[in-house]
C-alpha cells in the first residue's frame, strides 16, 4: 500500500521550523535580544568584543565575547558590562555547586564590580559592594545537562575563560588610552576610573544543588526539584588558573611597560601622567588586580536579565573614588 503523501502545509511548516530551531541555535537573535534589553536600560552596546588569546602553537589568536555595553553615572563614571551569550535548547539546564564555605572562609563574599584605574587620578574603591548577594546565590562551578540527556561540562567554564581573557584584553586598552587622553588633554586633566563586570547570558533553566546532599539523595531523587533549586541568576567564583595568569603579565608587559610606552609616547609625557595618577605602580598591577580579576561572574537567565541589569546599575552607585592623595595615603605611596 502506498504511503499517503504529505500534505504541502505539513512539509512547509516542517521546514519553517527547522529554519527557526537552526536560527536559535546560531545564538545571534538572543544576542540580538540581550542587545535590546541592555539598550532599554540605557546603554551604549558594541556588538563582539575582541581580545588576544596564545594558542597551544604559542601563536597569539584574535577571539570575542559577543557584547560589551558601557553605562555612564551621574559621577562620570563608566560602567562596562562585558556579555557572553549561550543559547541552549528548551528543556537544557544548568546545574550549579553551591558554595558552602563556613567560617572564616565565607566571612566576605567578594565584588562581582572590579576596577580598572591604572594611570586615573583618581582610585576605584569597592569594598562597599561586597557581600551583595546571598550566600545561597554564590556557585563555584556548573555543568550542563540537555532535555535529551547529553552532558557538557565545560559550557560554563568556556564562557568564563572567554569573559576573562576579554577583560583582561579590556584593562589594557582603558590604560593604555589614559595615556593617550592626556597626551591630547594634558596630563593633569581628570581620568577616571572605570568599573567592569562580567555576565553569562542563558535560556538554560539555572538550579542549585541542595545543601549538603548525600549520593544515596541523588539516587532517590525522582526529579530536578528533589535535588536542585531553580535560581534566576547565580554569582560563578572562579579563580584564574596558571596560564590565564602568564598570559596577563605578558600582554600588560607587552603594551603597558615603561618599554612600549615609552616609544609610543616618550618619556616625559610618561613621567608626568604617573605625577598625577593615583595608581601608577605597574608591578603592583601586573601581579594583583589584572591578573586575579575578575573572579566573579553572574550567570543570568535570560528572562531575568532586564532586572539584573538594572540592580547591577543600582549597585554601581556604592562604588566611589579615592583622590590620589587619599589613595597613596591608604596604600603607604611615600
Amino acid at each position: 500500500m502506498t504511503p499517503p503523501v504529505p500534505a504541502d502545509d505539513d512539509r512547509s511548516n516542517k521546514k519553517d521550523k527547522a529554519w527557526k530551531d537552526i536560527f536559535l541555535k546560531s545564538g545571534l537573535p538572543l544576542e540580538h535580544s540581550v542587545a535590546g534589553v541592555l539598550k532599554r536600560l540605557g546603554l551604549m552596546v558594541q556588538v563582539e568584543y575582541n581580545y588576544v588569546r596564545r594558542n597551544e602553537r604559542n601563536e597569539d589568536v584574535t577571539f570575542s565575547v559577543d557584547l560589551r555595553a558601557v553605562h555612564r553615572d551621574h559621577r562620570d563614571l563608566l560602567l562596562s558590562a562585558l556579555v557572553e551569550c549561550k543559547y541552549c535548547s528548551p528543556g537544557t539546564q544548568w546545574i550549579m555547586v553551591p558554595n558552602e564555605d563556613e567560617a572564616p572562609f565565607n566571612q566576605h563574599r567578594p565584588s562581582y564590580f572590579y576596577g580598572i584605574d591604572l594611570f586615573a587620578t583618581e582610585s576605584l574603591f569597592t569594598l562597599k559592594t561586597y557581600d551583595l548577594y546571598p550566600q545561597e546565590l554564590m556557585v563555584h562551578r556548573g555543568v550542563q545537562i540537555a532535555r535529551w540527556g547529553n552532558v557538557a561540562p565545560g559550557t560554563v567554564s568556556e564562557a568564563v575563560a572567554q569573559l576573562r581573557y576579554a577583560a583582561l584584553e579590556q584593562d589594557i586598552e582603558w590604560s593604555a588610552q589614559r595615556i593617550r587622553d592626556a597626551e591630547l588633554a594634558g596630563p593633569d586633566a581628570p581620568r577616571l576610573p572605570y568599573a567592569s563586570v562580567c555576565l553569562i547570558v542563558t535560556t538554560a533553566e539555572i538550579r542549585v544543588l541542595k545543601p549538603m546532599l548525600s549520593l544515596e539523595a541523588f539516587q532517590k531523587a525522582e526529579s530536578a526539584d528533589d535535588v536542585t533549586v531553580p535560581q534566576p541568576y547565580v554569582f560563578l567564583h572562579s579563580r584564574p588558573d596558571g596560564i590565564f595568569e602568564r598570559q596577563a603579565v605578558r600582554r600588560i608587559h607587552d603594551v603597558l611597560s615603561d618599554q612600549a610606552l615609552t616609544a609610543v609616547h616618550g618619556p616625559e609625557l610618561l613621567a608626568r601622567v604617573r605625577a598625577s595618577s593615583a595608581v601608577t605602580d605597574l608591578k603592583n598591577y601586573t601581579l594583583g588586580a589584572s591578573r586575579l580579576h575578575p573572579d566573579v561572574f553572574i550567570v543570568v537567565q535570560y528572562d531575568a536579565l532586564e532586572s539584573v541589569m538594572a540592580k547591577i546599575l543600582a549597585d554601581a552607585e556604592r562604588l566611589s573614588m579615592h583622590n590620589k592623595h587619599l589613595t597613596w595615603d591608604i596604600s603607604k605611596r611615600k
